[in-house]
């Protein structure tokens, strides 16, 4: 299947994608599945590399991934993007040939394709996993169904005097927030109501409540992103977190891939919405990251925003549900703490900004409690761009089996919160794309500067080469990953042939990781130098008896493997 901007691709045509570029640009894509759910879809990982360059896994490694998130669709679509556009100019683009020679980058577009391909037939958001959870159901469960047959699972509105919800007085086909000096005035003209998901109660009706019992979301309650071992908190104190991490296949085999994959250096974590550069971690403060680690982790912050568009945020500190609640056991999370990963989190499409609302002073409070004036801007900006039944369904009465008299409309909230419309959905690829770019080009770089043969002797050769980082991290990646042991010594390795003889020299030993340009932080200006020895390079010496070729193996960890043959 060829690109379709513009378009979120299904299960279906999101293998059929893979398959047919992978087809077509064999010397630089590869795909395998890392996983089967339980619905017995794969869970595509896709290569994208120069492999006549060298061996993907000896490459430094930067891992993109994507919709982990059922509803969060758009993040499928950035990976989508990445690949038809680097591969498409793959021979034109200089610096998508020089990434891909020295740069093995990962990218998984659909971790929790089950959740997903159930929320694009079904418009039902569901959290990230089909797998049953909380068990067992609850008493007078809650269920989203479509009611009146329209095909969309939009909202349920009925009058309550002890309602939290009003309309709006700027449109009267908009629900607001009810305020704290909302009384209930029995002479007051305004009319207040409760709001549901358009849906069922499970336990009022035998066949209703066998139907829901394997085919509602109530019971889906799994947050893959509450799921991973650094910072978990089980259910009773973080909600989807589930009874044990890893709980859901999908977890286990995303934790499986990153630590068989040594050399992932970077990580960008895809969700929406709210157009955000959230900067991990999230669960721990900053006092307990690295120092060195914490001044990367806020310059990859800050370009990302810069080249993007979009807003930085400090997780920890600014990006919290409630006061004192953080947000822990996710993905990010247990890249940075136990694998050493510089890892970041997007939160893609931002409709505020679209309608024409550019300052936020808080970043989750718009969620919570969006202002009523924003939401008559949103839909108005909305009425201008798209017909209304794209984003919006009129109030009407419907009589419900269980609760009586209740209008069924409101938000379809697929249509421009969750992901950006269609006809956006390129531009907004196109600003995470660009992030993406700058945080590949953080890689170590590692190269033989220097390779000098001299004769010293009859039958005996001196061969000296210089390795040189001239990339921006240094080959370990980060402070993290050397403290929780992600990573070890390079390791430098000689063979001869059978002829020849070490007569200087080890066959394999350890040397001193490479220093990157990191290593000038944070004072390193034009108006301030500051002096560094040479630690981004290292000089190595063999003295080798006999004639014929040498090869020589360096492996700099997350600076990838270089290797040569040396003829003496």
């Amino acid at each position: 299947m060829k690109y379709q901007k513009n378009h979120y691709y299904n299960y279906k045509e999101l293998t059929e994608f893979i398959k047919y570029y992978s087809e077509s640009f064999p010397d630089f894509m590869k795909y395998r599945s890392i996983g089967v759910t339980s619905e017995q879809r794969q869970i595509w990982m896709v290569s994208l590399s120069n492999f006549k360059s060298g061996p993907p896994e000896d490459k430094p490694g930067f891992l993109i991934d994507a919709n982990m998130h059922a509803s969060e669709i758009s993040g499928t679509q950035v990976c989508i993007y990445t690949i038809h556009h680097i591969l498409s100019e793959i021979k034109t683009n200089k610096e998508f040939q020089i990434l891909l020679n020295q740069v093995c980058i990962q990218i998984i577009p659909r971790i929790c394709p089950d959740a997903a391909e159930h929320y694009m037939q079904s418009d039902e958001e569901i959290r990230s996993s089909m797998e049953p959870w909380p068990l067992p159901v609850p008493v007078n469960q809650f269920c989203q169904q479509d009611m009146d047959g329209n095909n969309l699972i939009l909202q349920m509105r009925k009058k309550d005097s002890a309602g939290v919800f009003k309309t709006s007085a700027k449109n009267k086909s908009l629900m607001v927030q009810r305020q704290q000096d909302d009384f209930d005035f029995a002479s007051d003209d305004t009319e207040f109501y409760s709001l549901y998901p358009e849906g069922y109660f499970l336990d009022q009706d035998k066949k209703m409540k066998e139907f829901f019992r394997t085919n509602y979301s109530a019971q889906r309650g799994i947050d893959l992103n509450r799921q991973f071992p650094a910072g978990y908190r089980p259910e009773g104190e973080q909600m989807g977190a589930g009874p044990y991490n890893g709980f859901v296949p999908e977890a286990r085999y995303m934790m499986e891939f990153v630590t068989s994959q040594p050399r992932i250096f970077g990580h960008l974590n895809l969700h929406t919405y709210g157009g955000l550069v959230l900067k991990s971690p999230a669960g721990f403060a900053d006092d307990k990251v690295p120092e060195h680690d914490m001044m990367v982790l806020n310059q990859i912050k800050t370009k990302a925003a810069e080249v993007s568009g979009y807003y930085a945020v400090d997780t920890f500190k600014d990006f919290r549900y409630t006061e004192r609640d953080v947000i822990s056991g996710s993905l990010a999370d247990w890249t940075f703490a136990h694998r050493g990963i510089y890892s970041s989190v997007i939160e893609i499409w931002d409709v505020w900004r679209a309608a024409g609302m550019t300052e936020v002073k808080d970043h989750v409070s718009r969620f919570f409690w969006p202002k009523e004036e924003d939401l008559v801007k949103i839909y108005a900006w909305a009425k201008k761009n798209f017909p209304t039944k794209y984003f919006y369904t009129e109030w009407k009465k419907f009589d419900h089996p269980q609760i009586g008299e209740v209008e069924i409309g409101g938000w379809k909230k697929s249509g421009i919160f969750r992901n950006p419309p269609e006809k956006l959905l390129e531009t907004e690829c196109e600003k995470v794309f660009k992030i993406a770019m700058t945080q590949v080009k953080i890689t170590p770089v590692v190269k033989v500067k220097i390779k000098k043969v001299k004769k010293i002797s009859k039958d005996s050769t001196l061969v000296t080469l210089v390795f040189q980082n001239s990339g921006y991290l240094p080959t370990h990646g980060s402070d993290q990953a050397v403290k929780s042991g992600a990573v070890k010594k390079p390791l430098i390795h000689i063979e001869l042939e059978k002829n020849q003889k070490l007569i200087q020299g080890d066959k394999k030993f350890e040397v001193d990781h490479l220093m990157g340009r990191t290593r000038f932080l944070p004072w390193h200006t034009p108006l301030g130098f500051v002096a560094r020895p040479n630690t981004h390079e290292i000089q190595l010496q063999w003295v080798v008896q006999g004639s014929g070729a040498v090869n020589i193996r360096a492996d700099f960890q997350r600076g990838g493997v270089v290797s040569l043959k040396v003829k003496v």
